[in-house]
C-alpha cells in the first residue's frame, strides 16, 4: 500500500494518451485522475482484488481501468440521470454504459444498476463475497454532504484492512464538508492529497479528495 500511497504523493506528468482519451470522451473525470485510477489497478491490484466505482455516469473512466485492469471492476449506477445523447448517441445512459463495458472495456467490468445505499448496505450485510475485497474505491455519486457522508461510510466494511479512496467534484462545498465530517470521525481515514491540477478540466476536472484507509486494530478482519 505505501507504493501506491507514494505514487498518489508524488503523481505529476499526465500522459497524452489520457489527455486525448478524456478530451475525445469528454469524459468528466479529468485525465489526470483517470491515469492514477487505471495505473493504479492494473499495476497494483490483483485478481482476488476488487476496483468499485460508485456513479459511472457514462462509463468512460470506468470502462477504461476495467480494460487495463486484472481485478474485478465493479460500477454501481441508478441511472438518475438517463437521457438521450442527441447531439452524439441515439442511446440512453444506460445503454451507453454497457456498450462502452462491452467495447472499451473487453466485457470485463460489471455494471450493477441501483441506488448505492441500498447496494452497499446489503453487500455488508449479506454478501460476504463482496466484503473487504476493495482496495481502490472511486466515489462519484450523487454530492449533497450526506451523500457523501454515506457515500463513504457505507463503503467501509467493503474495504481491506489497507485501501485508497477517491472522492471526485472536491469544487463542490458539499465534498468539503463531508471530508472535514469523515475525518473528524473516522480516524482510520487519512487525506493524502486533493487533486485539483493547474490546468483545470482536462487535468483533474473538479478536482478530487484522496483517502488513504487502514482498519483499526480491533476491526481487523479474520485471516
Amino acid at each position: 500500500m505505501d507504493d501506491i500511497i507514494e505514487k498518489i504523493k508524488l503523481f505529476k506528468e499526465i500522459d497524452n494518451y489520457y489527455v486525448g482519451y478524456a478530451m475525445v470522451t469528454k469524459t468528466l473525470i479529468g485525465a489526470g485522475t483517470m491515469q492514477l485510477l487505471t495505473e493504479i489497478a492494473r499495476d497494483h491490484l490483483n485478481e482476488f482484488d476488487t476496483y468499485l466505482e460508485v456513479g459511472c455516469y457514462q462509463a468512460w473512466n470506468f470502462s477504461l481501468i476495467s480494460h487495463f485492469a486484472k481485478c474485478k471492476c465493479i460500477a454501481v449506477d441508478n441511472f438518475s440521470q438517463n437521457f438521450k445523447e442527441n447531439n452524439n448517441y441515439d442511446l440512453s445512459t444506460r445503454d451507453l454504459v454497457l456498450r462502452n463495458i462491452a467495447t472499451i472495456g473487453r466485457g470485463h467490468g460489471n455494471l450493477v444498476e441501483g441506488d448505492f445505499r441500498d447496494i452497499l448496505s446489503r453487500w455488508s450485510a449479506r454478501d460476504p463475497a463482496h466484503r473487504t475485497s476493495v482496495k481502490l474505491y472511486m466515489y462519484d455519486g450523487p454530492h449533497s454532504t450526506q451523500d457523501q457522508i454515506d457515500g463513504i461510510e457505507l463503503a467501509l466494511p467493503l474495504l481491506q484492512d489497507k485501501a485508497i479512496i477517491f472522492v471526485d467534484d472536491w469544487a463542490s462545498p458539499a465534498v468539503k464538508d463531508s471530508t472535514r465530517h469523515l475525518l473528524r470521525n473516522h480516524e482510520e481515514l487519512e487525506l493524502i492529497r486533493v487533486l485539483d491540477g493547474p490546468r483545470g478540466r482536462e487535468s483533474f476536472n473538479q478536482g478530487q479528495a484522496v483517502f488513504s484507509f487502514g482498519r483499526l486494530k480491533d476491526e481487523l478482519s479474520p485471516m
